[in-house]
């Protein structure tokens, strides 16, 4: 190898010697880092075992219920829920598909029981929209939910008359 800041000099065995030997200058270095990195291996495993508990805690909950109602999958449900993901490329339904409308009264209804939550209004209206526009379930679950008293009875809110 030639020095290029003096080419009158010439190269020594030492200097075109390169051999395995010279990493052990950092073998005392990476056998002192070992304990910080399994630390930090350790932990990140921990982190990510305590997200999975976290995430699996809330895919019970109403918020995630409806995202999963809507066609997300339950691991985007868990990234949206934790802050980790502003968009997905999943293929979601509209919020007014009577589908999701029965889903999603089902799912609220299950809380509101347990007495976790009152029904939504917002649920009501959209199980209403859908059985005014003639969807046989919807009118079903609306009629559900009268009787167990977690709506309002309104005979004509159906387009039915008693």
């Amino acid at each position: 190898m030639t020095d290029h800041r003096n080419p009158d000099r010439k190269p020594t065995p030492a200097t075109r010697d390169r051999t395995p030997a010279g990493l052990q200058a950092f073998a005392p270095w990476l056998h002192s880092t070992k304990p910080q990195r399994e630390a930090r291996r350790a932990a990140e495993e921990h982190d990510r075992e305590e997200r999975r508990t976290i995430a699996a805690h809330a895919a019970d909950g109403p918020i995630s219920a409806m995202y999963v109602a809507m066609g997300h999958s339950p691991d985007c449900a868990a990234r949206v829920r934790g802050g980790m993901a502003v968009s997905c490329d999943c293929g979601t339904r509209p919020v007014d598909d009577p589908a999701v409308a029965i889903a999603l009264a089902l799912q609220c209804e299950r809380f509101a029981r347990s007495g976790n939550a009152p029904f939504p209004a917002s649920i009501a209206r959209l199980v209403e929209a859908g059985a005014e526009r003639g969807d046989e379930a919807c009118r079903m679950m609306l009629e559900r939910l009268r009787r167990r008293r977690m709506i309002a009875a309104d005979d004509e809110s159906d387009g039915r008359s008693a």
